[in-house]
């Protein structure tokens, strides 16, 4: 679920990694190819890849919130092209906390940007749901203001010249909060998991 490819560059930038990327949009694949050409991108669905068994060292997405209902599916999915003691991170907005609810709410009124398949993750069931072959290895919750009014600006139609005028600010106090945040007042989850030899 690389999308146009917006955080695949920090990826791509490092030595001896081959990045790969998959989406459902055609659209955005070929956005990703026209952004990286010597990265290889496939059009598809996550719930239903083309790639064999045991394919993949680390696999990392950011939109486990789009496949609502279907969030087993894809976490299984991944699981399966996933090499035995490789690694899966998930970054996602985190279900349980006053941002979720706010969310909740938010999502029923602004029908311009959300569809009816994003919910937030509840991480616990996801965690639980797949203990049997994912171990979690690390988990960390975080995002407050910085998360909400910089990397979301565009979400809430703030101008970009505003952003740019309070954005180090709000970093900055960001950076001071995520040491003691915990799931309620958090905007994301972030966990690391190892699958199963």
């Amino acid at each position: 679920m690389c999308g146009g490819g917006e955080s695949s560059g920090y990826f791509i930038a490092k030595k001896n990694v081959q990045v790969f990327g998959i989406d459902i949009s055609e659209k955005q694949c070929e956005f990703f190819k026209s952004r990286y050409p010597s990265v290889s991108v496939a059009c598809g669905s996550i719930l239903d890849t083309p790639f064999d068994d045991n394919t993949f060292d680390f696999i990392i997405t950011e939109s486990l919130h789009h496949l609502h209902p279907y969030v087993n599916g894809g976490v299984n999915e991944i699981t399966r092209i996933l090499k035995p003691g490789g690694y899966f991170m998930v970054w996602e907005p985190n279900s349980g906390s006053f941002f979720d609810m706010v969310r909740k709410i938010w999502y029923s009124v602004d029908r311009k940007f959300f569809e009816k398949n994003e919910a937030s993750i509840d991480f616990q069931k996801l965690v639980k749901d797949h203990s049997h072959h994912l171990e979690l290895v690390k988990k960390q919750f975080g995002g407050n203001v910085a998360h909400l009014f910089v990397m979301n600006s565009m979400l809430f139609r703030i101008p970009v010249a505003f952003v740019k005028i309070y954005g180090p600010f709000f970093i900055f106090i960001e950076l001071l909060l995520n040491r003691i945040q915990f799931n309620f007042v958090s905007c994301w989850v972030l966990g690391l998991f190892r699958k199963s030899q």
